[in-house]
């Protein structure tokens, strides 16, 4: 058994894109990622990058950006082994983990161990779905429009970018006018995307993450005043057919799985489980 903590992202994606890429879809937060910082390596102050292999096959590949929740992936669950030797080489490295994210039994156990070390309470903050699209169904779309959001949105996106920050990561501290310059930034990277019904933008959806054959839909928000109208599945669906117009083979997102509705709604889309990841929430314990 050997860890490999990789010192760029080159020498990762070397190691294990091909691994991951057996299940694209299923990895697309850790592969686009990677890709994020192979195309911009400020993007991220800091990253940790890992493999771990046994008998020369990778059994886990692990990123974190610093100093965000760790991301992990095994195709099984892992042996008490495995986790030991990545919480080894993160204590040694110095790193502290809020949360860990990856299939269940995986995160879990790299949770657990590292409660071992430093105790900690492991709390299961959301489980989720990851969803895989290749066919949007035109039925669910209504009327309205999807075009690219701009200057006169950004009230509605920085509003969205927040509320979605708090239910998705409560404990990360974002304010109002952080959320300003966030969505400024995907303004002009023309990756966020509004529907439109009468004049009036009533819902939110953004393309991130491209993979090599996919690219994620995420950040879907709709005021409480426009909801319950299908302006969030029209907004998906639109986005997902555009997206595959593109060129991209297929689109995928991830769910709460607490929120049967929004799960009913990305299947009515076209949207298939393909897996399921969870992310627990690590807190020192008081002394």
């Amino acid at each position: 058994m050997r860890l490999h903590r990789h010192e760029g992202i080159a020498s990762f994606l070397r190691y294990a894109r091909e691994y991951l890429e057996r299940n694209e879809a299923l990895n697309n937060l850790i592969l686009g990622l990677a890709t994020r910082i192979k195309n911009d390596p400020t993007y991220y102050e800091e990253v940790y990058l890992a493999t771990i292999t046994d008998h020369g096959e990778i059994v886990l590949a692990a990123l974190m950006t610093v100093p965000y929740k760790l991301l992990v992936y095994g195709e099984s669950s892992i042996s008490k082994e495995i986790s030991e030797i990545l919480v080894e080489d993160l204590l040694k490295g110095g790193y502290q983990i809020p949360g860990v994210l990856g299939p269940r039994e995986v995160a879990k156990q790299v949770g657990e161990r590292w409660a071992k070390h430093i105790p900690s309470e492991v709390e299961l903050r959301m489980p989720m779905g990851v969803y895989e699209l290749r066919e949007v169904n035109q039925v669910v779309i209504g009327e309205g429009t999807l075009r690219l959001a701009g200057e006169d949105d950004l009230h509605l996106v920085a509003e969205g970018i927040l509320a979605l920050s708090q239910e998705t990561d409560p404990d990360q501290e974002l304010d109002l006018e952080r959320c300003y310059h966030v969505a400024r930034a995907g303004f002009q990277r023309n990756s966020i995307y509004v529907w439109e019904h009468l004049g009036q933008a009533v819902s939110m959806a953004t393309k991130a993450r491209p993979t090599l054959k996919g690219v994620s839909v995420n950040m879907v928000y709709t005021p409480e005043n426009f909801r319950r109208k299908g302006y969030a599945t029209s907004c998906v669906a639109s986005l997902s057919q555009l997206l595959l117009d593109e060129g991209y083979e297929f689109c995928s997102l991830f769910t709460n799985l607490n929120n049967p509705t929004s799960n009913s709604i990305y299947q009515k889309i076209g949207y298939k489980p393909v897996g399921y990841f969870y992310d627990y929430a690590i807190r020192p314990k008081e002394s």
